[in-house]
């Protein structure tokens, strides 16, 4: 049966493996999850970054050999002298997820940029093997910026149609990049086999190494077009202004070639064979020929794209080898169709470059495609004038007669004009001029008949108006006659405006988060001549940090809701010129915690009604007094009652019942003391508001 071992490089202490896990992809980072058990006096041998080297050893006697690096240790002990590592190997290339850089390669090639990329890794030269039979493209400028390096590697293989997968050579990893999987390298055990599951053991029985499993999975897939990119080709000089390129590339040839990358990455999906046996030689980049004996009818020579390793075995030679699991699953494509790997997505980066224009003359200098010459700001070379860079599109090119594309407006750059230069997908390398400053020596829009004032006006009435004027510059635009109207005021006066103004439509302000309209030092007015709708789903806020908030209606203010809150952290006045109603269905409840409770009615009397009883109840802290005039019903905080008349007291009932003694004295006070009412304050009246 299959059996894995594992050691350190250059090293003969060898350790058994119990687990395995691992998944290998060409043009991808290989993982091998493995378990190893050893004596706890082994344990520190196991360093992360240090070198490892795995063994198979397969049912005829075979050895194969995968070298990579400890990326995860967990040691684990279960007995006393013993203890198990759980261990992630990854290839040296996994180093560069964590390295991000900035840099300028100058007067380099694809090959010399990959190789500084991989020396970072950790990768010898003699350890990076290149077999491409097409001369590598130079790079007279690439810039790397905020990029991560391995996915500034990907980028690059995959924007000129390379691959890589990783070997073993003399006990040390090694990367293996190719523009063809024509070059991968074939299994060492020739012609391999996959049968039908018959029930047996084959792997035991007759140390059978082969697929016991095979499927076959077809799609289907859509191809680019490199024409779609390009509009016309100009044959002749003059005839630039019909090129129109898009932005994919910076010649035709670079477009044909990432547009034929990107169809043959679609192509590789087309056909795949997925194959389960016990073939541990197998790696991601290898190439086989399969004689398919299942019916599937799948024989011929196939690429090995994606392999799957799974075994589980016990930590002793004594024990029948039959309990070992072994299984591998292969995934490849026929390997007469070329392999190439989708672009990746670009992450979002702010990726833009200050530039100055250069020309060998006053006038604005292009090349026969439009193009300019710029140099980047950080660029300090003595190179010669209009060759620091490469010539760079504009994004929004000219429009003009025979042209089957309208692109723009499209004004001259001269010498020493400050643009932008941003990036296609995030890509330093292939940039394009996104924008420009004007100078004194930039031409304006204003012509030199029209010094302040240029106005583009069209058929139906649309203005785009830019004024110059140095006392009060603007712009406006307008349509429907000025009755859509707007107009960004620069005055020099120090009050300069926005106006926006709709008369016959209506001004509808959309935000997906939040919208806030704020004025720093002036008031914010909303006017209206019929209503205005404020309308919150979950909280509504007026709040006024240092003065008055102020609510008026001029007929009638209501507020309504299903719980009402008015709170003041001081006092609360509520004033009318008439009368207070306060109507409720089931109770109204008035609470003082500290103070007194005082009602007071200068001019006229205090009228409770009510259809049942009406109670006025003391907490027994206070006396409760009812008086008017000097006469008085006093209910003191001892329970007694004292009755207090003028002139006269009168008690009137059908009977009159005195259930205990009564006494006289006739030297009682002529009449009861006035209670001392508190001074109101006076409440002034709410300012009206006026609005314009």
């Amino acid at each position: 049966m299959s059996k894995f071992i594992a050691c350190f490089s250059n090293e003969p202490q060898q350790f058994n493996v119990v687990s395995v896990n691992a998944v290998e992809r060409v043009s991808a980072l290989s993982y091998w999850h493995i378990d190893i058990e050893c004596q706890s006096s082994q344990a520190d041998m196991f360093r992360l970054g240090r070198d490892m080297t795995l063994t198979l050893f397969e049912p005829d006697g075979s050895t194969i050999t995968r070298c990579h690096i400890i990326e995860q240790i967990h040691t684990v002990k279960h007995q006393l002298f013993e203890c198990r590592v759980s261990l992630r190997l990854c290839p040296k290339l996994s180093l560069l997820t964590k390295t991000t850089n900035s840099c300028v390669f100058i007067d380099s090639d694809l090959k010399q940029i990959s190789e500084v990329i991989l020396h970072r890794a950790g990768y010898a030269q003699s350890h990076i093997d290149w077999r491409v039979s097409t001369e590598l493209p130079a790079q007279q400028q690439f810039i790397q910026a905020m990029e991560n390096d391995l996915s500034l590697l990907h980028r690059l293989f995959s924007q000129y149609g390379l691959i890589y997968w990783f070997e073993e050579s003399s006990g040390v990893e090694k990367i293996v990049i190719s523009d063809s999987n024509l070059n991968s390298p074939y299994s060492s055990k020739g012609v391999l086999e996959a049968i039908e599951p018959d029930g047996y053991n084959h792997a035991y029985l007759k140390q059978f190494v082969g697929f016991t499993q095979c499927q076959l999975d077809a799609g289907m897939y859509t191809s680019h077009s490199s024409n779609t990119y390009k509009n016309a080709d100009p044959d002749q000089h003059g005839l630039s202004h019909i090129n129109y390129y898009e932005p994919i590339a910076q010649n035709q040839k670079a477009c044909s070639l990432q547009s034929q990358n990107q169809s043959h990455a679609l192509a590789c999906q087309a056909l795949t064979l997925t194959l389960t046996g016990n073939v541990a030689h197998i790696f991601a980049g290898c190439s086989f020929a399969l004689e398919d004996n299942t019916g599937t009818h799948a024989s011929g020579d196939y690429l090995c794209i994606e392999v799957e390793h799974h075994l589980s075995q016990q930590n002793s030679d004594g024990i029948d080898d039959r309990i070992s699991q072994y299984k591998s699953i292969v995934t490849c494509i026929p390997r007469g169709t070329p392999y190439k790997a989708q672009l990746p997505t670009p992450k979002p980066k702010p990726m833009v470059f200050a530039a100055k224009v250069e020309s060998l003359s006053a006038t604005a200098m292009l090349t026969n495609e439009g193009d300019y010459r710029t140099r980047l700001s950080f660029d300090s070379s003595v190179s010669s004038k209009a060759q620091a860079s490469k010539a760079l599109k504009k994004l929004a090119m000219y429009t003009c007669a025979n042209q089957s594309q309208a692109t723009g407006w499209h004004f001259p750059l001269v010498n020493g004009s400050d643009v932008l230069i941003g990036c296609i997908n995030n890509d330093p390398a292939d940039t394009y001029i996104m924008g420009f400053s004007l100078s004194t020596e930039q031409p304006s829009i204003v012509t030199s008949a029209n010094s302040y004032l240029n106005r583009l006006v069209s058929a139906s009435g649309h203005e785009l108006c830019f004024d110059d004027d140095k006392q009060s510059p603007k712009v406006i635009l307008s349509t429907l006659g000025k009755s859509h109207y707007l107009e960004l005021n620069a005055t020099r006066s120090g009050k300069q405006f926005i106006h926006w103004i709709s008369q016959f439509g209506s001004i509808n302000l959309y935000s997906g988060k939040s919208l806030s309209l704020t004025a720093n030092k002036s008031d914010a007015n909303l006017s209206s001549e019929q209503r205005i709708l404020i309308d919150a789903k979950e909280h509504l806020s007026i709040n006024s940090d240092k003065s008055a908030t102020l609510l008026q209606g001029a007929g009638q203010t209501k507020i309504t809701s299903k719980s009402i809150l008015l709170a003041a952290e001081k006092a609360m006045s509520i004033t009318t010129n008439k009368s207070l109603d306060s109507n409720t269905e089931k109770g109204i409840n008035s609470k003082t915690q500290r103070g007194k409770f005082t009602i007071s009615t200068p001019n006229g009397s205090s009228i409770f009604n009510s259809n049942s009883n009406i109670t006025l109840e003391g907490a027994g802290k206070g006396d409760l007094i009812i008086h008017n005039n000097g006469g008085e019903i006093k209910l003191d905080s001892q329970g007694n009652v004292t009755l207090t008349a003028t002139d006269m007291l009168t008690l009137k009932g059908a009977m009159t019942t005195l259930d205990a003694a009564v006494d006289y004295k006739f030297e009682s006070p002529d009449t009861a003391a006035e209670p001392q009412n508190e001074n109101q304050p006076s409440i002034p009246t709410n300012k009206v508001l006026s609005l314009s």
